[in-house]
């Protein structure tokens, strides 16, 4: 691509590590004209796996540390490269606890939206402490919602550590969609979803009733009938207990107001 390039290299004289710049997919979002890397990306996976492949074998673990650049994010890398890096490092269990919400978020989104992972998004707020999020409309052209993780926040005004995690919803330009493309709201009957143990199964469960019910998912609490009552006072018609592990339990449908 006419650029010179050391794809390989190592840090010795601060906080000692290895360096990587792999080759990736182009950036999903695509918007950032003044990034240096769009040169480096490419389109062909097989020369980007081999490329890849023959700059991740230098790594020789010295400092235990090992930096990847790339043109994009990291999940704009191959699947294979991506093994392959997880091939040379040693084992981590973060590393599994980020797999299973990649692979989690990817089985709720069937398709229907797309998750981006971008560890360069900042939020504005101070008091975030952990992962954060935002939520965009390619109808828009902009963020609609968005939120993350705050450990301290409510313990500044109660004086007890409460974990949580929030996020703000921009209902103007919600709406705005929402009525550029002419969506009414239906009249649909209430359904609630109390799981026991697999929130993803049951998420897929409650997906499957959204074209007839209007779905609220609930975890399977101490005492159901204090829920159910509740349900009812609410104005359910009718509440599914999801459990995967009792296959006789799993979709019994029974209406609350009948």
């Amino acid at each position: 691509m006419g650029i010179p390039v050391e794809r390989y290299s190592k840090i010795t004289d601060k906080n000692n590590r290895e360096i990587c710049l792999l080759r990736a997919f182009p950036c999903a979002w695509g918007k950032c004209t003044f990034c240096d890397y769009i040169e480096d990306n490419g389109h062909d996976e097989a020369e980007m796996i081999s490329l890849n492949k023959s700059i991740l074998d230098q790594v020789t673990g010295e400092f235990g540390v090992l930096e990847v650049i790339n043109s994009g994010s990291c999940f704009e890398l191959p699947k294979q490269t991506l093994d392959d890096i997880e091939n040379i490092i040693p084992e981590n269990p973060n590393l599994q606890i980020l797999k299973n919400v990649i692979d989690g978020a990817n089985q709720l989104s069937k398709g229907s939206y797309k998750v981006i992972y971008d560890f360069t998004l900042v939020r504005g707020q101070g008091y975030y402490t952990g992962c954060v999020f935002e939520i965009a409309s390619a109808k828009f052209g902009g963020t609609i919602g968005g939120g993350g993780r705050y450990d301290n926040l409510i313990g500044k005004f109660t004086g007890e550590a409460t974990p949580a995690v929030g996020f703000s919803i921009g209902f103007e330009r919600i709406y705005a969609i929402l009525h550029e493309t002419g969506f009414k709201v239906p009249g649909r009957k209430k359904l609630a979803i109390i799981y026991k143990n697999d929130y993803i199964g049951a998420f897929n469960l409650a997906d499957s009733y959204r074209d007839s019910y209007e779905v609220s998912m609930y975890a399977f609490p101490k005492k159901v009938g204090k829920l159910l009552n509740r349900l009812e006072l609410q104005g359910f018609n009718a509440y599914v207990i999801y459990d995967k592990d009792n296959e006789e339990n799993n979709f019994n449908t029974i209406d609350a107001n009948n």
